[in-house]
């Protein structure tokens, strides 16, 4: 339940009259005949500006009731929360874009794990969209909201979100750095070819003809066996 307070305010003939009005409430006023208007003050900025239905130019009659209603929509927020789980060495970022706007969450170097996030400020209600632009090396692993009624693509790395009044999402993207196993060949005797098989998430083979030495790269994380 809502306890935020509003001020409204009644002008016209010899009036100008303020007064508090509790959230889903009403406030009765007793008014000569006349024309009057009715303006509303928010308690902060996480509200929408005022709508207002019959409230400019009201005409009072004797005996008469006239009704304005005043209609106040609650802001909420968006967070994005990058997850990072590998190693980064220079200064690459992972971009987003979408109904948030185009942005970065900067890394710097870092070993292991690191996280960063972006906050949206004051969003009126409604359906946006957070796409994250895949970065070389990187698997988009995870994405995780808040929202129950969002969906979510991990493959397109994308969410899309639908905004309550005064609902605060977060939305935290996670990505995991692929990897890479040498494969040495250590031969006592004359030469040959020998094929070796990687076998896991990032499947591969290798025949060796002389080089002793292959790298298996871009591997998705996991456990692998080189038989």
């Amino acid at each position: 339940t809502d306890t935020s307070i509003f001020t409204v305010t009644v002008t016209g003939p010899n009036t100008n009259d303020a007064r508090p009005v509790s959230a889903n409430n009403s406030q009765p006023y007793s008014l000569l005949a006349g024309t009057y208007s009715v303006t509303d003050t928010n308690p902060g900025q996480s509200w929408a500006a005022p709508q207002y239905t019959n409230c400019t130019d009201v005409v009072v009659s004797a005996g008469q009731t006239a009704y304005c209603t005043i209609t106040n929509t609650k802001l909420g927020t968006i967070t994005v929360i990058k997850n990072a789980v590998g190693e980064f060495l220079g200064n690459e970022s992972f971009s987003f874009g979408g109904d948030l706007g185009s942005f970065s969450l900067p890394s710097g170097p870092f070993e292991d794990t690191a996280s960063w996030s972006k906050a949206s400020g004051w969003l009126n209600p409604g359906q946006y969209t957070v796409t994250e632009t895949p970065l070389a090396n990187w698997d988009i692993t995870d994405i995780s909201c808040t929202d129950n009624n969002g969906l979510v693509n991990l493959q397109n790395g994308q969410a899309v979100l639908n905004l309550d009044p005064g609902e605060n999402i977060t939305c935290t993207f996670t990505n995991t750095e692929r990897g890479s196993i040498t494969a040495q060949n250590i031969i006592n005797g004359s030469g040959g070819n020998f094929t070796f098989d990687l076998s896991g998430p990032t499947p591969g083979s290798y025949t060796d003809n002389g080089a002793f030495v292959h790298l298996f790269a871009s591997l998705l994380a996991g456990n692998y066996s080189l038989t």
